[in-house]
């Protein structure tokens, strides 16, 4: 289902917030690696059941109408249409490496293989931590994701067309970021970007929203009852003086435990001494009846 122009120039920022125009390449590079529509139902047939219905096409001269089943990419309407297949890496868009080298500039691009195919992502994916071991070689000139391969600028198509074309492409994608899920590194040129765009309130800092909770608390503690009910300040009273009490039986059954530990080892020395002395005596009594023994042999 073709949509009109003025769709298509609303979709694409047209003139709503100044910016200029999409057109040719950059148009439906916008809509590719913008929608949220691929591996979803396809709305464009009647269908709701079945392996056909999900949304892993894309039509590159009609970019308006978004992502396709296989049955409405090869109806009549799209003849002779430049039609591509988008496919799925963990969860994140990708377009294989031949294909989208046959499409675009893909020049710096860190490609990935996957089940023996090389495919490049359409867009950034979340890396909310630095990763483990060793340092890559390169970064993401955009989002500050670390690289496998030297040289490599870019961690996705979109990254590549949002520094390469910051006045046109990189600001019509700079007015959806913040509604997308993507996390960005802390710091890079894409969280930057997404802090600007974000309302003042939703960046409020967490200092002034916990100082406002604690006066809301303190208001409404003060409006409440001025006095514990009966009997309750006795109990805590009590149970404050129970602690130190608790304590302190503790305290003296546990110095009564080292004490009767201590006599132990008293008393197993004492026996120790005893048995030894014993067993000098009865040497020395055996040694002299032995030298008595060979005196009066001689």
């Amino acid at each position: 289902q073709q949509q009109p122009a003025a769709a298509a120039s609303d979709q694409d920022g047209g003139d709503a917030d100044g910016l200029p125009p999409l057109t040719g390449q950059l148009l439906w590079l916008y809509h590719l690696t913008t929608t949220k529509g691929f591996f979803k139902p396809c709305e464009h047939c009647s269908k709701q059941e079945g392996r056909d219905v999900s949304a892993t096409y894309f039509d590159l001269q009609d970019p308006v109408s978004g992502p396709m089943c296989h049955q409405c990419a090869s109806s009549s309407e799209r003849d002779g249409h430049k039609i591509v297949q988008v496919r799925r890496s963990t969860y994140h868009e990708v377009l294989k490496m031949n294909e989208a080298q046959a499409l675009l500039d893909v020049t710096d691009v860190q490609p990935y293989v996957i089940n023996a195919a090389k495919v490049l992502f359409l867009r950034p994916r979340p890396q909310p931590r630095p990763p483990k071991g060793i340092v890559m070689p390169s970064r993401c000139l955009v989002d500050g994701r670390q690289l496998m391969d030297n040289g490599t600028l870019y961690c996705s198509i979109r990254c590549k067309y949002e520094h390469e074309h910051p006045d046109d492409f990189g600001a019509h994608v700079a007015r959806v970021k913040h509604s997308e899920t993507y996390t960005p590194r802390p710091g890079s040129r894409a969280a930057l970007a997404q802090q600007q765009q974000q309302p003042q309130a939703a960046v409020q800092p967490r200092a002034a929203a916990a100082a406002n909770k604690n006066a809301a608390a303190a208001a409404a503690g003060s409006k409440g009852r001025k006095g514990p009910p009966n009997g309750e300040d006795d109990s805590a009273a009590a149970a404050a003086k129970a602690k130190p009490a608790a304590a302190a039986v503790k305290g003296r059954s546990g110095r009564d435990q080292l004490e009767q530990q201590q006599q132990g080892l008293d008393q197993a020395s004492d026996q120790q001494q005893q048995q030894q002395q014993k067993s000098e005596f009865g040497l020395d009594k055996v040694t002299r009846e032995v030298a008595a023994l060979y005196k009066g042999r001689g």
